[in-house]
């Protein structure tokens, strides 16, 4: 368990010593990255506790490790060739948007011609 009993003068005082700031919360976001919450606060300080962080544990620090961000990959359930439909699929879409527009390029011409013979 880590306790700080005094948020400002750890802040202040010990913070500089081994990080490139002062601000508290950032050091709370560090310990919460590694695993370690917040378990209370009262008139003696905060409380931050992790698993594998007691005293006499010292053989247990090198299973606390920084959390990954878990990344999703949307394609990781699929199938190459269930992939390749969709991409198929996808380019057909696309040609035929490309078609419409381009016939109504066409259209937009001929009316645009239309009507500077009026003018």
């Amino acid at each position: 368990m880590i306790v700080i009993k005094n948020q400002t003068e750890f802040a202040e005082k010990i913070l500089p010593n081994y990080f490139k700031h002062k601000n508290f919360v950032s050091f709370v976001r560090q310990l919460n990255m590694y695993g370690f919450n917040k378990v209370g606060s009262d008139d003696e300080g905060i409380y931050f506790s992790h698993t594998q962080f007691y005293r006499g544990g010292k053989k247990m620090l090198k299973h606390i490790t920084r959390k990954m961000p878990k990344r999703i990959n949307r394609f990781q359930d699929h199938s190459q060739e269930e992939l390749r439909k969709k991409l198929e699929k996808g380019i057909e879409e696309f040609s035929s948007r490309l078609a419409k527009l381009e016939e109504r390029n066409k259209m937009y011409d001929w009316l645009k011609k239309e009507c500077q013979r009026f003018e």
